[in-house]
């Protein structure tokens, strides 16, 4: 986001760390005025307990979703990745349990999504995305991937690859498919499960430092057992 821009309006190196360093400032400042300061998280654990004070995020995942996720550890690496990200060169893969037994074995999802209740957000409730026209103001082009791992009596674990980066991308697409993520108490059926059942399983990204692809995975496997709400069994590997 700081090393992009529109073309002529590029920023070299040393002018985006400085924007990046004004914006957390600007944002640390704004959380402590709205008393938003956060208690625990996982960035409060990498620069308090780990010791990089100065680490910061260059992605998000939705709070109840578990699984890999990338925290930067300096200026310059957080430079590098936000232009990764940008730029569409991390790969990214979640497993997830659905609602019913999906029939395609693979299939891709092509559908603009538009975001609303933005204005409530600071209301304590979210905001959330729908399916949107193309030509609807502020509706953005969305695509996604799934392909099935297994199909139960009547829920189909899938693995699902965002090829955008939209709001609950994966979840309102799910939905639109007509098989809501278990669990998600926002696009279908909160009480499906104990737990919103979507997992960040991959990451895929080049090492700032290192200058060679990383892998992160999370081997997880969602157990299906009939009558019961799935459970997520496996461990982090990493790989280069």
């Amino acid at each position: 986001k700081f090393c992009g821009g529109p073309a002529g309006g590029r920023l070299d190196e040393a002018a985006a760390l400085a924007a990046w360093e004004t914006m957390r400032a600007a944002v640390a400042s704004r959380e402590v005025e709205e008393g938003m300061e956060e208690s625990d998280s996982v960035l409060s654990r990498v620069q308090r307990d780990a010791g990089f004070v100065d680490a910061c995020p260059v992605h998000r995942i939705d709070v109840a979703t578990s699984g890999c996720l990338a925290v930067a550890l300096d200026g310059a690496a957080a430079a590098d990745l936000s232009a990764q990200w940008r730029d569409r060169d991390v790969c990214k893969t979640y497993e997830a349990v659905v609602a019913g037994v999906v029939a395609s074995d693979a299939g891709d999802v092509d559908l603009p999504l538009r975001r609303v209740g933005a204005s409530i957000r600071r209301q304590g409730r979210p905001s959330r995305v729908v399916v949107a026209e193309a030509d609807e103001p502020l509706a953005r082009a969305s695509r996604s991937s799934y392909a099935v791992s297994t199909r139960g009596a009547d829920r189909t674990v899938l693995a699902l690859t965002p090829h955008t980066g939209r709001l609950h991308q994966l979840r309102a697409h799910c939905a639109a498919l007509g098989h809501p993520i278990l669990g998600d108490w926002l696009y279908g059926d909160g009480a499906s499960a104990d737990r919103l059942c979507l997992h960040a399983s991959a990451l895929a990204f080049r090492d700032p430092a290192l200058g060679c692809r990383v892998e992160v995975a999370s081997r997880s496997a969602w157990r299906l057992v009939d009558g019961a709400s799935p459970a997520l069994v496996g461990e982090l590997t990493w790989s280069l």
